[in-house]
């Protein structure tokens, strides 16, 4: 495993063609720091890339562009601004109006624990809020 590498996700701008390259000079670049996976990106599926790689054995790097991950999920949930886009968001939101709420997140065979941990707190917290885990 030590010479792996998985890429999640990359951005390109402009336009390339078949044929074309990009020239970059010759110049020392900092090695900042070493993993046998690079994971790129802050989504759940990151996330869930970078804890699978760790649990077979390999060193992870998450590399992410924003200060908080699952961006995914606080995009889709669309939070007011007062709450800010992390976990600790999640969980207020769910306490002050998820008093009859019924969430479902499918696909989530390895969705973070500490995703699935926010949601038990919650739901302990507040009557009526029933969140579950499908594979």
């Amino acid at each position: 495993m030590k010479n792996a590498v998985l890429v999640v996700g990359l951005a390109v701008c402009g336009q390339l063609t078949a044929g074309t390259c990009v020239m970059e000079s010759a110049r020392k670049i900092p090695l900042v720091k070493e993993a046998d996976v690079l994971v790129v990106g802050g989504s759940s599926g990151a996330v869930s890339a970078a804890l699978a790689a760790k649990s077979a054995g390999a060193s992870v790097y998450l590399v992410a562009p924003r200060p908080y991950l699952g961006e995914d999920i606080a995009a889709a949930l669309s939070l007011p601004e007062h709450y800010g886009r992390n976990l600790d968001a999640f969980y207020d939101v769910l306490t002050e109006y998820g008093g009859n709420w019924k969430i479902v997140f499918k696909h989530a065979g390895a969705v973070a624990r500490g995703l699935r941990a926010v949601c038990a707190d919650a739901m302990a917290e507040t009557p009526g809020l029933e969140i579950m885990f499908e594979p």
